[in-house]
């Protein structure tokens, strides 16, 4: 061409496919990346926490180290607790509620279970003792708390005081399995074991609380604010499955101190489903409930003679009485299930659905499982199944219980 000078290099097609490298990045460049990125993450993480603390130790100097102690090593790497993080404002889990197929051919109507033992420490008790903790913490300024327990209340008072940041005794009677016990601890809570039924704990814990005035007594089911926290279990099967509490429905579930019922009663009658039937289950040695329906008084047990020794509670509470009162709908107490029903109930929900539950669970579960109890269910046109769990339980536990009851 024209007389610029310049220069023409004839382009191959290999030039054209080939790009040129570039440069690589300075190390320094790609390690501030790493950390402005693992920064953000931590940032998006915790976004919903007060305070989240980064020791310097771990992140790579930026500043020239006047000496050697400055470089990061192990040797001053310090392990950082994350408790400034606030705990949600719900500490319990909102559970499923699923059709069970299995169940609803065994019995020949749709069959409904709420999975409460899916909660943190397997047992519906997280609702209650959860809200009741948080209640005597931000309302009553209560800092230490001391609570009587067959068991499954002590661990979820254990747990949501851990979280709350509550000091935690927990007196179990001996009937509490080691393991139970074990993991009331592993939150961080002081055991006492005292008396052979629950009532032998709880006296000891009024005994401790008054001799300490800074302490707060924590009932495991007898308090307004417990019941509000089950009365959940029924909110979210109605936000779930409104049509199912139709006025020909019922709900199933075992009965302790009356907590949960008293719970699902509040829930009933607030979410309009007044007319739902109640079917209730108790083992032959803990039915204070079913002889207090049928004597129409509230009834004291003398002694609580069952391997579901969760449901040990002699007498229930008051409020629960009150509340089948003020219920529209029938409720049915079955105070006769035996120990080896609810045991065996136990074994057939864990092949059936792959859930372990104890026999105070049991129970309930033998409403379904049992033949003898169908008739309560004809006419119905499906039920719900609370299915309250229980972390007293394991498969040695079923074992020695299948066993002893059982001979197998």
């Amino acid at each position: 061409g024209g007389g610029g000078g310049g220069r023409m290099r004839k382009i191959s097609p290999g030039d054209v496919s080939r790009p040129r490298p570039r440069p690589s990045p300075p190390s320094s460049t790609l390690t501030l990346f790493f950390v402005v990125a693992a920064a953000a993450a931590i940032a998006i993480i915790t976004q919903d926490a007060d305070v989240v603390e980064v020791d310097d130790d771990i992140l790579p100097s930026t500043r020239t180290p006047s000496s050697s102690s400055s470089q990061p090593t192990f040797k001053n790497y310090r392990k950082r607790r994350l408790q400034s993080i606030s705990p949600p404002r719900k500490l319990y889990t909102r559970t499923p509620l699923v059709h069970s197929r299995t169940l609803s051919q065994r019995v020949g109507i749709p069959v409904y279970l709420k999975l409460e033992a899916l909660q943190a420490t397997g047992s519906f008790k997280d609702r209650g003792l959860s809200e009741y903790l948080r209640h005597l913490r931000d309302d009553k300024g209560v800092k230490r708390v001391i609570s009587s327990s067959g068991g499954n209340a002590g661990h979820a008072a254990a747990w949501a005081g851990n979280l709350l940041g509550l000091n935690v005794t927990v007196v179990v009677p001996e009937s509490a399995p080691n393991f139970m016990v074990d993991k009331i601890r592993s939150h961080g809570a002081e055991v006492i074991v005292h008396g052979r039924e629950w009532a032998n704990a709880d006296k000891l814990v009024r005994q401790m609380v008054d001799d300490d005035p800074e302490s707060a007594y924590v009932t495991p089911f007898d308090h307004p604010v417990i019941w509000k926290g089950h009365k959940t279990i029924i909110d979210e099967i109605i936000e779930d499955h409104r049509a199912l509490l139709s006025s020909n429905s019922a709900v199933v579930c075992c009965v302790g101190g009356g907590g949960m019922l008293a719970g699902i009663y509040e829930g009933l009658i607030e979410g309009n489903c007044n007319n739902i039937k109640v079917i209730t289950a108790e083992t032959q040695g803990a039915s204070s409930f079913a002889q207090s329906v049928h004597s129409g008084r509230r009834v004291k047990l003398p002694s609580i003679n069952t391997v579901a020794s969760t449901l040990g509670a002699p007498q229930v509470a008051e409020g629960v009485i009150n509340l089948m009162r003020e219920h529209e709908g029938d409720t049915v107490a079955i105070g006769d299930v035996s120990d080896t029903e609810a045991v065996q109930a136990c074994i057939n929900f864990s092949n059936d659905h792959r859930l372990l539950v104890e026999p105070s669970c049991g129970a309930a579960l033998s409403i379904v499982y049992n033949d003898r109890h169908h008739h309560l269910l004809k006419g119905l046109d499906s039920i719900v199944v609370i299915v309250c769990g229980g972390g007293g339980v394991n498969m040695d536990v079923l074992k020695e219980y299948q066993t002893q009851l059982m001979g197998t």
